[in-house]
């Protein structure tokens, strides 16, 4: 098995437009989707599979949890899903906002307080 290459397609969920916490939440539920053949795991703005098992997870049931997950969203109008080739991408309702955030959490803990201290002068 050492040196023999297989190629194995991948299931790719893009949730660069989801904020972190979204990116978790789906990653489970794909996860408990799969019922054990693979794990989904974040992976910067992705969601990858690690295969579990030797039975391969079925692209269908990674879109199907992914479609679920966003029926019960707030504002699950303002979400689609797209499907390019081995890649699923989620389209937020609000990116503009997920994008804020994630830039927020990017910030060093002491700009907060330095920012404070030069409007106040």
């Amino acid at each position: 098995m050492w040196g023999q290459t297989q190629k194995m397609s991948v299931v790719i969920v893009d949730c660069s437009e989801l904020s972190a916490d979204e990116k978790l939440a789906l990653a489970s539920q794909i996860s408990d989707r799969l019922g054990g053949a693979a794990i989904a795991l974040v992976k910067g703005e992705d969601i990858v599979l690690d295969q579990l098992s030797a039975e391969k997870p079925d692209p269908s049931v990674v879109k199907a949890a992914v479609i679920h997950f966003i029926s019960r969203r707030k504002k699950a109008e303002d979400y689609s899903v797209e499907v390019i080739g081995e890649r699923i991408v989620v389209h937020s309702a609000d990116p503009i906002a997920a994008m804020r955030k994630k830039r927020q959490k990017r910030l060093p803990p002491s700009t907060v307080p330095i920012l404070r201290i030069r409007h106040s002068l």
